[in-house]
């Protein structure tokens, strides 16, 4: 792993973190028999990790067709967890 850096960026308009590993040099991976080279530089895209807000999170549920139904950890506006469930008329 120490041939490697990790890169996060925040894009705020879809309220997303992407998530990178990025090669610090020229570097060969085998893994179950099959050979990966890597230039420096190039990144592996590892994760997205996606943020809401409350009226964000309700949008969604709503295309969804979902019913957000209880929202606990708002006060301090770090954490969020929600309670979602399909709607009986919906499963008719």
């Amino acid at each position: 792993l120490e041939d490697w850096a990790h890169d996060s960026f925040f894009e705020p308009e879809p309220g997303r973190i992407r998530m990178f590993l990025r090669a610090l040099l020229d570097t060969r991976i085998t893994l179950a028999g099959q050979v990966y080279n890597f230039a420096y530089g190039e990144r592996i895209h590892t994760e997205d990790s996606w943020k809401f807000d409350r009226a964000r999170l309700g949008r969604l549920a709503e295309r969804c067709d979902l019913e957000l139904t209880e929202v606990w950890g708002e006060a301090t506006g770090e954490f969020l967890f929600a309670w979602l469930y399909v709607p009986i008329s919906k499963c008719d």
